[in-house]
């Protein structure tokens, strides 16, 4: 063990020594890491330089791993006996930081690690200007898009969305037991201002949803069908088999939140949507103008704007009413079953994440298994979400976008502006300051007030268009089916049965 150890410490002296060579005659080629830097700037086969957003990656690895290298040099955890450095002090840490970071780390020394941070931001602003690493064609009539050697129809391109729609759809119907709710989005309430901690649509008062879940709860304790229960007790083989399928559900509802709803999002955005409100974030899903839709918002732009932006997509009806049985029924259903299994195997945590794995949000590559499964069934080739993002967009741009002639609300000077204007200018303001000023609705956030909702409604409807999803139904009432294997049992019996689980 001394010997691996002492191997160690002689390796992390290798890499020092590395990270913190002297260039010669001012040359950063003649040191060893810039060498094996351009080294990794060759392609697979060594017969061309990769671009500039290719190489990028690779230099951003080696400025991580010198600066962990370098911080464990000025304030080392513990002492290093094989090659003479010792423990880091009680005091005085911030000094020995700053000596090794002004030798090291600030632009303008001549050292690896400010030569490749400067490498790195003059490749970036290189990889602005390079083509697209995806150029697609069309054929003659519009209907195929090309790219490589492969060919996509746009029949089998909507095939993706109704493909998580409809499997959507049969899984939550048999994990509902066939009950079928009363669901009119038109008639609902919600509070998009109502940033109290546990507030979603669910839990509107107007909507008398909060205690919706306890018909499935009641179906699937008497229900034959549901085998999830047996004189009294809970069967915890068929209770793990409905909580996969749970988990099922909630991948096709990811694809589809992914593909159906309008230009599909980043996944890492999509991982982040809440189905409720927390102490400090608003609930991701509303219900709005007899839609439903989840708001996201998009941090890149801070880098240009210095302010993230909010983006809202509607989901098409069939999407929507899956959703709505998920978060009323299913979901709260799931909890309830997850907390029974406290004592049996491991602790639940509820989370307010839509989609989440032990606490945690999904990884990409999760988005990228679902899509790539559905893909390779469908087109018979798997698609990453990078390249079905692509694809996406050239088909708005070529099939659903509409040219049109910028509107500015705000024009009051040339010969196109609105004669409203005039009323700003009565009450003594220009257009731009009385809209910032009084026309906020007090019923929306700041940041998403009716006209921004209905250009973004304007956006997934059009794209519900081109996919042939509604976007709404006309609601026909029926009556609610609460337990559909025995219409007979009396409702108030089981409520006294099940009450211990409450």
């Amino acid at each position: 063990m001394a010997m691996f150890i002492e191997f160690l410490e002689l390796l992390y002296q290798l890499c020092l020594t590395i990270n913190t060579e002297h260039f010669s005659e001012g040359r950063p080629s003649s040191t060893l890491l810039v060498f094996f830097s351009g080294i990794l700037g060759f392609s697979k086969d060594c017969s061309q330089f990769l671009l500039a957003r290719q190489f990028c990656p690779y230099l951003s690895g080696l400025i991580y791993i010198q600066r962990l290298i370098l911080l464990e040099r000025a304030l080392p955890l513990r002492e290093y006996r094989a090659i003479g450095i010792p423990r880091r002090p009680y005091v005085n840490q911030l000094d020995h930081l700053n000596s090794v970071r002004e030798k090291y780390m600030i632009a303008g020394t001549e050292h690896l690690l400010t030569k490749m941070t400067s490498l790195r931001d003059f490749g970036r602003n290189i990889a602005r200007t390079e083509p697209s690493s995806l150029l697609f064609s069309w054929s003659d009539d519009g209907e195929i898009i090309r790219y490589g050697d492969f060919q996509l129809s746009m029949d089998k391109f909507r095939q993706i969305p109704d493909y998580f729609s409809s499997r959507a759809e049969k899984i939550c119907d048999k994990l509902m037991f066939d009950i079928k709710p009363d669901i009119d989005l038109v008639m609902m309430k919600d509070d998009m201002v109502n940033m109290s901690s546990g507030y979603s649509f669910v839990k509107h008062p107007a909507d008398g949803l909060d205690k919706a879940y306890l018909d499935l709860l009641y179906s699937a304790y008497a229900s034959r069908e549901s085998k999830l229960s047996k004189d009294g007790r809970w069967r915890w083989k068929h209770l793990d088999l409905y909580l996969r399928q749970v988990t099922k559900l909630e991948e096709m509802l990811a694809g589809g939140l992914y593909t159906a709803c309008g230009q599909t999002p980043r996944a890492r955005h999509l991982f982040t949507i809440t189905c409720e409100s927390g102490p400090s974030t608003s609930c991701s899903i509303s219900v709005w103008n007899g839609s439903m839709g989840y708001v996201l918002r998009h941090h890149k732009a801070k880098r240009q704007m210095g302010r993230e932006f909010y983006v809202v997509r509607f989901l098409p009806s069939r999407l929507a009413h899956v959703m709505y049985k998920y978060l009323v029924s299913v979901r709260r259903f799931a909890a309830l079953l997850r907390r029974e299994q406290q004592t049996q195997s491991y602790l639940y945590h509820y989370q307010r994440l839509l989609f989440h794995s032990g606490g945690k949000p999904w990884c990409t590559a999760r988005l990228t298994s679902i899509l790539k499964q559905a893909t390779s069934e469908i087109w018979q080739r798997e698609v990453n979400i990078r390249t079905f993002r692509q694809i996406a967009i050239s088909i708005t741009e070529k099939h659903v976008r509409e040219v049109h002639s910028p509107l500015n609300i705000y024009d009051d000077t040339t010969a196109d502006a609105d004669l409203n204007a005039a009323f700003a200018w009565q009450s003594g303001h220009r257009p731009l300051q009385r809209g910032i000023t009084y026309r906020l609705d007090g019923a929306f956030p700041n940041q998403l007030q009716p006209a921004l909702l209905h250009s973004y409604e304007w956006a997934s409807t059009r794209w519900h268009e081109f996919i042939r999803q509604p976007s709404k139904v006309i609601h026909s009432p029926h009556e609610r089916t609460t337990s559909p294997s025995e219409p007979s049992l009396n409702i108030a019996t089981l409520k006294r049965n099940v009450s211990c689980l409450m």
